[in-house]
C-alpha cells in the first residue's frame, strides 16, 4: 500500500471479503479447535480489546498448506498487519500480542502521543 494514499482496500479472509482503511491494524488468528494456545491467544487479544479474524485450519486446508511452505508448522499462527506492514508468528506470545494491541490502540487515537516520548531524559 502506498503511503501517500487513502482508499479502500479488499482483504480476503475465510472466503470473505472486508474492506480496510489505510492506516488500521488487521489481526488474524489461524488456529485449530482444541488447540491450548489458540484459545489463549484469542483470549489474550480479547483482554486487549483487539478483534481477530480467526481462521480454523482444520477447515482451510489451502491456508494452512501456505502456512506450512512457509515455514509454520504449530498453531497458533498470528498475522498482524499494521500499516501494510505484515508480522508473521507461532505459537502464544505475550509479548507481541501485546505490541500489536499496543498498534492497533495507538492507531484507533492518532492524536494520543506515544508514551515513549513522554520520558525526558
Amino acid at each position: 500500500m502506498k503511503q501517500g494514499k487513502s482508499f479502500l482496500w479488499p482483504r480476503l479472509f475465510a472466503g470473505g471479503a472486508t474492506f480496510y482503511m489505510k492506516g488500521l491494524v488487521v489481526i488474524t488468528l489461524y488456529s485449530l479447535p482444541g488447540c491450548v494456545q489458540c484459545s489463549a491467544t484469542l483470549r489474550a487479544f480479547e483482554r486487549h480489546g483487539v478483534h481477530v479474524n480467526q481462521v480454523d485450519l482444520s477447515i482451510e486446508h489451502a491456508k494452512r498448506d501456505e502456512l506450512k511452505s512457509w515455514g509454520f508448522l504449530t498453531a497458533p499462527v498470528v498475522e498482524a498487519e499494521i500499516n501494510g506492514e505484515v508480522r508473521r508468528w507461532s505459537g502464544y506470545k505475550p509479548d507481541l500480542i501485546r505490541k500489536a494491541a499496543a498498534a492497533t490502540q495507538h492507531m484507533s487515537n492518532p492524536d494520543r502521543t506515544h508514551p515513549k516520548k513522554l520520558i525526558h531524559r
